[in-house]
């Protein structure tokens, strides 16, 4: 009966097979940007706190959510009283980044650390600081 051989042979394979054990889930390492921020080499992770200046001359409270390659551009979202979510570069006058670490000396910064090109700034050559193909 052909059920039963694919049973058989399903059974001597299992047995063939050492049991393995279960892998450790390996820990996803969080990014690190750094950026120049009122004159300091700062450090921070996406989910950082940052107050940002609105249209209405006033201070708002939000989180950096996400880094764009593409674009070289951060995503924000205000955190109180507006779900009003947006992206631009950094560093920027109009947003600091509160929860960060300052980097003292060279020797003290993350290897590991991005450094977003901020703005494209065309250059005499007409490449832009940022390594990856800038578009608005």
């Amino acid at each position: 009966n052909t059920i039963e051989s694919k049973r058989a042979m399903q059974r001597a394979l299992q047995a063939e097979e050492p049991t393995a054990e279960p892998e450790e889930e390996e820990e996803a390492e969080e990014e690190i940007y750094s950026i120049e921020q009122k004159g300091q080499r700062i450090e921070f992770k996406l989910g950082a706190a940052c107050s940002v200046l609105y249209d209405d001359s006033v201070w708002y409270p939000g989180e950096v959510t996400t880094y764009t390659e593409t674009t070289c551009k951060f995503r924000f979202k205000l955190t109180e009283g507006s779900n009003t979510r947006f992206a631009e570069w950094l560093p920027n006058d109009d947003i600091l980044v509160t929860d960060y670490t300052v980097v003292l000396t060279p020797e003290s910064a993350n290897c590991k650390a991005i450094q977003p090109g901020g703005p494209p700034q065309k250059s005499l050559q007409g490449r832009s600081n940022c390594s990856a193909p800038c578009r608005d």
